[in-house]
């Protein structure tokens, strides 16, 4: 499988407008709900506001002009203006291309307004390693479970009919190519109902299972993955966990996984996983072997992932894996 060195343009934008009390507002569009996403962006301005407040500390006012480096720019305002805020402003965010832009209004008049990349280092005021600790503290957590529950369905009102098949998929589309997609395959339950269940033990349709697995989280058996994290430095930590774990882990981060099979020989898929993170600027990049064996006993998968990647550098990232 080669993957093209472009990239699909991405145009996002989703608008607040609600007083902000220096944390997340009271109503959440849909697409937030239950991640990370929005309140990476408001957890930024509220930890900038504060570095304002002390911006006589010479370590903070290091921070600040970094901050600045890194991206953020007032279109309206500056930083004075920005630390005389109260939360009681009428206060808007929106995203479109990469890009966060923050509004804060007083009786319809414009007193602020900022922008900043959708950079998870910016964001977090974290550099490479610190992030990748955080990720590697994630994966060695013992305290997560991976439970394996009945198999999901779904109303059938809900699916696309694949035409000429007796599938249905729920599609959220691609990344970068096609065959890097997010196509969960559901079968009808019944000839009566209008529920569908996910496809997940069908010997006559392997790689579907496969792809249902990593999209999705659930298997009828735990599989477990020996995992090697390349690190900044050119470091690597390994870590066996098991692929319900690892799922939970990174779909928690509000990231939406995409797979796409690079070879499959009857034995072994080896296939490209990417978990992708629009609003915070980043990609988990994992490439995977997964023998056919390991549906049925105990073999484990073998994995390789660097985390935390900026969206601007996958090129050269997918220029490695050809």
């Amino acid at each position: 499988m080669k993957f093209p060195h472009y990239f699909k343009a991405i145009s996002l934008i989703c608008v607040f407008s609600t007083p902000l009390m220096w944390g997340r507002p009271p109503v959440v569009p849909d697409y937030f709900r239950n991640s990370e996403d929005f309140e990476l962006a408001s957890k930024f301005l509220d930890h900038y506001h504060k570095l304002l407040e002390h911006s006589g500390i010479e370590s903070v006012s290091d921070t600040i002009r970094q901050t600045r480096e890194s991206g953020l720019k007032y279109k309206v305002g500056n930083d004075s203006r920005f630390k005389s805020l109260t939360g009681e402003e009428e206060f808007s965010l929106s995203f479109s291309e990469g890009l966060y832009s923050a509004q804060w209004r007083r009786d319809g008049k414009l007193l602020v307004e900022c922008c900043f990349p959708s950079r998870i280092d910016l964001l977090t005021f974290s550099n490479k390693v610190e992030l990748e600790d955080m990720m590697l503290s994630k994966l060695k957590n013992q305290d997560i479970k991976n439970e394996i529950g009945s198999v999901p369905q779904e109303d059938m009102s809900k699916l696309r009919r694949i035409d000429y098949s007796p599938f249905y998929v729920h599609d959220l589309g691609y990344y970068i190519t096609p065959r890097m997609s997010h196509q969960e395959v559901y079968q009808p339950l019944d000839s009566i109902s209008n529920v569908c269940e996910l496809l997940v033990n069908s010997p006559k349709y392997p790689l579907e299972c496969i792809s249902n697995y990593m999209l999705t989280g659930y298997s009828p058996e735990p599989i477990a993955i020996n995992l090697n994290m390349d690190r900044y430095g050119y470091q690597t930590e390994s870590v066996t966990i098991d692929f319900g774990k690892l799922f939970r882990i990174l779909s928690s981060e509000g990231s939406v996984p995409y797979w796409g099979v690079e070879e499959y020989d009857g034995d072994m898929v080896k296939g490209l996983y990417v978990w992708l993170n629009r609003f915070g600027g980043f990609a988990h990049i994992i490439t995977i072997d997964i023998p056919m064996k390991t549906l049925a006993a105990s073999s484990k998968a073998n994995a390789r992932m660097h985390s935390y990647v900026r969206l601007d550098n996958l090129k050269s990232l997918f220029e490695e894996f050809q």
